[in-house]
């Protein structure tokens, strides 16, 4: 409708009396009618904004205009039931106000934060027992119900993160931690005397029989307050996940209970940030003052957005739109000594490839520079590369927080095939305490633990081939090819690395089906034999033992990851996200490529292989 009529809203005798001699500066059409010619204009009379929501009809062989509703408000029209029933609504910065107009006439505000949320996209228009109920979606993914002559909705529900791109987990303090670490001496443990220690754990005792007793001797039990979803334990059990959506949705909520602590919503205009990374950038056990900080990395229109948030509150530090599209992000070995925050990485691969450093500032810039050299990335490990190139990162143009690159190597794939998939150590190496492998005879296989491993995994005429390589040094490690393997968006390759071991997925076709594949890479093959060199460098590394297995899986995978602990001590769990929604856990053991074929031996038991 408003495609042919268009030419014509510009004439005076189309408009209502009252809008005559006024300004029109938005029209806004209604997205719920597709026969109706119904829409709202926000214009500008007697020095005041307005909106009216206004109908075109046919009067015999004339075409009119007449209102419907009108409010004093910048807004736009959201929906349209029958018969003159309009709901319209005005977004602002802390609230949305919304009328309805039918038979009787309804307004009312509701508490809807557009920072948090974005604009209101999409509405429903219905009747619960002969009321009007509003059904809205935002921008970010929130989905609220409300009714007249109420402020506060039936129901929200936050669906950002059904569109989730990335997770960080933080780590939380306890409750009393704060008073706890300004007050260390009041704890016994850290007392370097003994009778000093005994007497603080006498005071305590005599404390908590106090509280025992003014509760009725624990009959009545004891009153436990609710913890927030920001407060910590002592075991660090609780957490606080802060996922990134691609509606541009920051969401922090609690790991225990999935409650929520907090959300806000990143956009350049009205177009939403696309958020691809979220890093912890200082965490919760920085003592004093400092607050835990996350960081949201994300894609704007030929821009990069990377927003701060204290993780607590959810509140802005910094947002800063940057001119730049980068290719990769990631964490740099730096903390910025203005900021006391992890200094990122963007990698932009121009027709002269730099890394942009955030925060955009000479001394964060001079931090990497003085603590993280030399740095060394990778481009052109994404699908549909031939060729990956490492780059070494220079020292130069620190005053604009954009450090030039050398072209260090290039990796180029055997002719007729293309890469399907990537993986590295997230973040860097991961922490590891068990050095090596013990094995029945109490002698040990030592871990090939190298922080550089990256993998490769390619597409070719006779199946899939996957490379190990040193990603510093751009050197092969070792190689397979899995033959009548088949990769495609119906059976994805999916990998992970986690210590010393590559996992990965891949469809094999009938009637294998789908296959579950482990690379092991150790020192050496000979036990109780490890390279003793203090200082090892990636342009002279020596070649890992290999020990690989390949299992059938009853089904694809989405997802695949391991668990991993504070100080990784515990046995890692293998992670699979099923079709489903479900998440299998499968002990590190069930994959471990020395498993016996055969009945074990009592030294294969000892070990653990079954």
């Amino acid at each position: 409708m408003w495609e042919i009529y268009h030419a014509k809203l510009v004439e005076i005798e189309l408009m209502p009396p009252d809008m005559l001699s006024s300004t029109i500066s938005e029209i806004d059409i209604d997205p719920g009618l597709e026969n109706t010619a119904r829409f709202a204009l926000t214009y500008d009379k007697d020095s005041k904004t307005k909106t009216a929501i206004v109908e075109m009809f046919r009067d015999g062989d004339r075409l009119e205009m007449r209102k419907v509703a009108s409010f004093l408000a910048p807004g736009r029209l959201i929906a349209a039931g029958p018969e003159h029933t309009v709901v319209a609504a005005r977004s602002a910065e802390s609230g949305a106000t919304w009328r309805i107009r039918g038979s009787e006439k309804h307004s009312g505000d509701f508490a809807y934060s557009r920072s948090a949320y974005g604009d209101i996209e999409r509405t429903a228009l219905t009747f619960v027992n002969g009321q009007p109920h509003v059904v809205v979606q935002t921008a970010s993914g929130l989905l609220a119900a409300l009714q007249p002559g109420s402020d506060v909705p039936v129901w929200t529900r936050n669906e950002a993160l059904a569109h989730a791109a990335d997770m960080a987990l933080l780590e939380l303090l306890p409750p009393a931690s704060s008073a706890e670490h300004a007050a260390q001496e009041t704890d016994p443990s850290v007392q370097p005397s003994a009778v000093a220690r005994f007497v603080l754990r006498w005071l305590a005792t005599v404390q908590a029989l106090g509280s025992w007793a003014a509760s009725g001797f624990g009959i009545a039990g004891t009153h436990r307050p609710a913890l927030a979803p920001t407060d910590g334990d002592h075991f660090g059990f609780r957490k606080l996940a802060v996922f990134g959506s691609a509606t541009g949705a920051v969401t922090a909520v609690g790991s225990q209970d999935g409650a929520h602590a907090w959300s806000h919503h990143l956009a350049v205009g009205r177009a939403p940030v696309r958020i691809e990374h979220v890093f912890v950038a200082r965490s919760g056990h920085v003592l004093g003052d400092a607050a835990p900080v996350v960081v949201a990395v994300g894609r704007g229109r030929n821009s990069t957005v990377v927003a701060a948030f204290d993780a607590l509150t959810g509140n802005v530090l910094s947002r800063d739109v940057l001119p730049l599209v980068y290719t990769r992000a990631f964490e740099l070995p730096a903390i910025d000594s203005a900021s006391g925050l992890r200094v990122l990485g963007l990698a932009v691969d121009a027709p002269e490839p730099y890394l942009a450093v955030w925060p955009a500032t000479s001394d964060a810039a001079h931090s990497v520079c003085t603590f993280g050299s030399p740095l060394f990335f990778e481009l052109g490990d994404t699908a549909g590369s031939t060729a990956v190139r490492g780059y070494r990162v220079g020292c130069s143009n620190l005053a604009e927080a954009q450090l030039p690159a050398q072209l260090e190597w290039k990796f180029a794939l055997p002719a007729g095939e293309t890469l399907v998939g990537a993986a590295r150590y997230e973040n860097g190496a991961q922490h590891t305490a068990l050095q090596g492998r013990v094995l029945a005879d109490r002698s040990v296989l030592y871990k090939y633990l190298n922080p550089h491993l990256g993998m490769l995994a390619t597409q070719h005429e006779q199946g899939i081939g996957v490379y190990l390589i040193d990603r510093v040094s751009g050197r092969l490690l070792h190689s397979v090819v899995h033959e009548h393997a088949l990769v495609s968006r119906a059976h994805p390759f999916l990998a992970t690395l986690s210590e010393n071991r590559v996992i990965y997925q891949f469809w094999q076709g009938l009637p294998e089906g789908y296959v579950t594949a482990v690379i092991e890479l150790f020192e050496s093959d000979r036990p109780d034999t490890r390279d003793e060199r203090t200082v090892v460098s990636s342009s002279d590394l020596r070649v890992p033992s290999i020990h690989s297995a390949a299992f059938v899986s009853p089904g694809p995978a989405t997802v695949l990851g391991t668990t991993r602990t504070g100080s990784s001590i515990t046995t890692r769990d293998v992670l699979f996200g099923l079709a489903s929604g479900k998440l299998l856990a499968l002990p590190d053991a069930l994959l471990d490529p020395r498993r016996p074929m055969h009945a074990p031996t009592k030294d294969e038991q000892a070990e653990g292989l079954m």
